[in-house]
């Protein structure tokens, strides 16, 4: 096992990490903002990072010596639910992966199982991305039965959500019935946000299963609620979706402005590549070789392969004609 003079030294180096990132990033941020928005960032920044920084370290001692004060456990978890939520950590996930890990250690000793069932989902989310599958059903599952115990209905609708987005491919009957099950706890709360984003993804089996007439009025009126409750990210999500649908290239600028406004990198790159896609049918290559560029320098540096993967099949296809 390891020291606790060894396990204070991993966590400062990875809390300084964490630090640097997100300076880093809130540079990049003000620069592209042209600091209109520095204040938010940096108000966000000095909550977050001391607590990343410094409450992380003593946290450790407090739990070596089983006696962990509940306040410094409130404050470490807050830290670490605000930095998945607020940031893209996508550049540091196994850091955030690990964070995690111990974060769910820590609730088990506490006996906080609202915080494991959080930090099981943040984790599937987290092995969603990097293509483990597998892994994130079976802790998205793990997940839900602890919310389901606990009567925690929002979080068990937001699993049951996840969960289809999950076996989407895998088995859709499956998927379309997780998110029915979703529907109605969305219906049973009035939560409208949460019915919209569910539509969406039923609109996405829908589109797979060749009805695009049923998934384009799906996705209409998933905009239509999202633009009414102003959520500029899920509006941008549909957006790119009818735009892709569609092969309109009007309707994905405007997910890429509201992208860029989001300072959302994924996003951006992953619609300059459906840009790059229509523009490569309609026949204007060098439009088309361009995005592609563009999206590949931004996956690369935000470490999705997967994605640069994606981007490079199409790049060699062009290449080849």
């Amino acid at each position: 096992m390891n020291t606790l003079a060894e396990q204070q030294a991993y966590f400062q180096q990875s809390a300084h990490r964490f630090v640097r990132y997100f300076l880093l990033q809130a540079g990049d941020w003000g620069a592209r903002s042209r600091g209109l928005d520095a204040p938010t960032y940096l108000a966000i920044l000095q909550e977050a990072f001391p607590n990343i920084q410094l409450v992380l370290v003593r946290t450790v001692g407090y739990l070596e010596a089983d006696s962990l004060d509940d306040g410094l456990w409130n404050l470490w978890r807050d830290a670490v639910l605000r930095v998945f939520n607020f940031y893209d950590y996508r550049g540091l996930w196994e850091e955030m992966y690990d964070l995690l890990s111990r974060g769910i250690h820590w609730a088990q000793h506490c006996n906080d199982m609202q915080t494991v069932a959080i930090f099981l989902f943040y984790q599937a989310r987290l092995d969603s991305q990097q293509g483990r599958s597998e892994q994130a059903l079976a802790k998205s599952e793990e997940s839900l039965q602890i919310f389901t115990a606990l009567q925690e209905e929002g979080w068990k609708a937001n699993l049951l959500h996840f969960r289809g987005m999950l076996l989407r491919r895998q088995d859709p009957q499956a998927a379309r019935q997780s998110f029915e099950m979703a529907l109605d706890v969305w219906e049973r709360l009035n939560e409208r946000g949460g019915r919209a984003a569910t539509f969406y993804e039923i609109g996405r089996l829908e589109e797979e299963k060749g009805n695009a007439a049923t998934a384009e009025q799906l996705y209409w009126e998933a905009l239509t609620i999202f633009q009414e409750l102003g959520l500029p990210r899920e509006q941008a999500t549909l957006l790119f979706q009818l735009g892709e649908l569609l092969a309109d290239t009007k309707l994905l600028e405007t997910a890429l402005q509201l992208y860029r406004s989001l300072m959302d990198e994924r996003g951006y790159a992953q619609t300059l590549h459906q840009l790059g896609r229509i523009w490569h049918k309609r026949g204007n290559h060098d439009q088309a070789r361009a995005l592609y560029l563009e999206a590949i320098r931004i996956f690369d540096r935000l470490g999705a392969r997967q994605s640069i993967r994606s981007v490079e099949r199409d790049r060699l296809k062009l290449n080849e004609q």
